[in-house]
């Protein structure tokens, strides 16, 4: 069972427009700062799979601190590789974590800035030019891990990518039938600017805006 978390995520925010629809009208995109917490946290750790110091750390499957370096690794991207004399087993820095594998340091950095931002899996995606496949798996991955890593959930509550909105729960204000309304694009108000969601309710076949984060408007 999952560990429970002390901290709730973030409140889906209604008003943040779709960036698909956002860019297929020419509009700028709106961005989110990266939450400095979670950047910080994922960077330092980042920094540290991809040390190119060659004092050997302590062993990855033992623990032991009778460890030897056995090359230094190719430049410039090339990574030390230890050997433990106790268990004789190889190890890097990477080995035993969720970096292990990654040859794009620079593709996880960008998913870094990501992961903060409340955008689709899909918009993710197209952004680290990956297949959705792939950002599903490294959403999952990193959050079970920050899930371990900070058994508080102070960390992993900051991830929005991928947040699914909880209209399943919303009423529909023109027929007062929960659990029927399902997203229908973005509108465009009057003054030019202001841009809602609006959604489309399959009991009574009307359409309502999404006015404030917690509920629907006219």
């Amino acid at each position: 069972m999952p560990k429970k978390t002390s901290e709730e995520p973030r409140a889906f925010d209604f008003l943040s427009p779709l960036i698909w629809q956002m860019q297929s009208r020419g509009e700028p995109r709106p961005l989110d700062d990266p939450d400095p917490d979670l950047r910080s946290f994922f960077l330092s750790e980042i920094e540290e799979a991809w040390s190119h110091s060659i004092d050997p750390p302590a062993c990855v499957h033992c623990h032991s601190l009778n460890t030897v370096l056995r090359y230094k690794g190719r430049p410039p991207g090339g990574t030390p590789y230890f050997t433990c004399n106790h268990c004789a087993t190889g190890f890097s820095r990477r080995t035993g974590t969720p970096f292990e594998g990654f040859r794009r340091r620079d593709k996880l950095e960008q998913f870094v800035h990501l992961l903060s931002q409340q955008i689709s899996v899909a918009e993710a995606s197209r952004q680290l030019g990956i297949t959705q496949i792939m950002t599903g798996r490294w959403l999952r991955i990193f959050s079970e891990w920050l899930q371990q890593r900070d058994p508080s959930g102070r960390l992993v509550a900051k991830i929005r990518l991928g947040q699914k909105p909880p209209l399943s729960q919303v009423a529909c204000p023109k027929c007062g039938l929960p659990s029927h309304l399902s997203f229908y694009g973005l509108v465009t108000l009057k003054d030019g600017r202001t841009v809602k969601r609006q959604v489309r309710c399959h009991a009574c076949g009307r359409h309502s805006r999404l006015a404030a984060s917690e509920g629907l408007g006219d």
